[in-house]
């Protein structure tokens, strides 16, 4: 028996993977298909009959998503994640600024000082962000499946945060240069914070290059997540160094337990970019 309910259940899945920014026109597509084949049924015909004429004048899901690819610029703005990420960034720099200005103002930190904490803050964060969205690109992609939109969006996501941490971090390191000569007399020391800096700054800019270069959902989520061990390493590993924490004083097991967290759920991501998209997908 013709199951009409389980024929649009099926379809709505298919089409929002193709297209997964515009949830607002699968709904205005779903209607119309729902509306041509009242008509049919009006018209005389079965409703599996009227099914297959709806479907024949709508267009296959693919014909559909080839209408719909055509991005334009503000679409990184309409994907979900991106949404997320983005905003969660915006409020832990509102944090972020707040705390530096409030440690400004109360004479514990001078200018020059507080603007480099505060770039580098923004900047590493940054890579970060890229991060969270690869992360849930991957189990997006192994449990619901994955389409060239998504690919497209992803890579513009990660280049628009990219060149801000870029930038960011860049600022940060000039600003940190002038603040250790007014302190020092020389603006570089080669100490391990100076030379995490410079690594991620080489790091964001080959990001860029492979992204241009490599239009691939897997070279974006892989990138995304090596930049967050990365970024670990050259933001709190300095730290932990310096406070004595690696060297066998009170509280060195905290990082060591950190670094093996990151390092499983960073290795298991990545066993999932490998998998075919949708592999893990339940099915009954």
């Amino acid at each position: 028996m013709f199951d009409f309910e389980h024929q649009i259940r099926q379809w709505r899945r298919g089409i929002s993977i193709r297209l997964p920014i515009h949830s607002d026109a699968v709904a205005e597509l779903e209607d119309h298909l729902r509306e041509a084949v009242q008509r049919h049924v009006q018209n005389g015909m079965t409703q599996e009959a009227a099914w297959t004429k709806a479907m024949e004048e709508l267009g296959s899901p693919d014909s559909i998503m080839i209408e719909f690819n055509k991005l334009p610029g503000y679409a990184v703005y309409r994907w979900w994640p991106a949404r997320i990420v983005m905003g969660t960034y915006f409020i832990v720099a509102l944090l972020a600024s707040s705390f530096i200005v409030s440690r400004l103002l109360k004479g514990k930190i001078d200018t020059l000082l507080a603007l480099h904490v505060l770039t580098i803050t923004l900047g590493y964060t940054a890579v970060f962000s890229i991060s969270a969205i690869a992360a849930w690109s991957v189990l997006s992609r192994a449990v619901r499946g994955w389409s060239d939109t998504e690919t497209e969006v992803l890579r513009r996501t990660t280049w628009y945060i990219t060149v801000s941490a870029l930038v960011l971090t860049m600022l940060g390191m000039a600003l940190g240069g002038f603040w250790v000569y007014s302190q020092t007399g020389q603006y570089w020391a080669w100490n391990p914070k100076e030379i995490g800096g410079v690594t991620l700054v080489a790091w964001n800019a080959l990001v860029l290059v492979l992204l241009n270069r490599r239009k691939n959902e897997r070279i974006g989520m892989v990138l995304g997540l090596m930049g967050s061990a990365l970024v670990t390493l050259c933001w709190f590993g300095p730290i932990f160094a310096a406070s004595g924490a690696l060297h066998g004083q009170r509280g060195s097991d905290i990082p060591i337990r950190v670094a093996v967290i990151e390092v499983a759920s960073l290795l298991a991501l990545l066993s999932l970019v490998c998998l075919p998209a949708g592999h893990v997908r339940y099915r009954r």
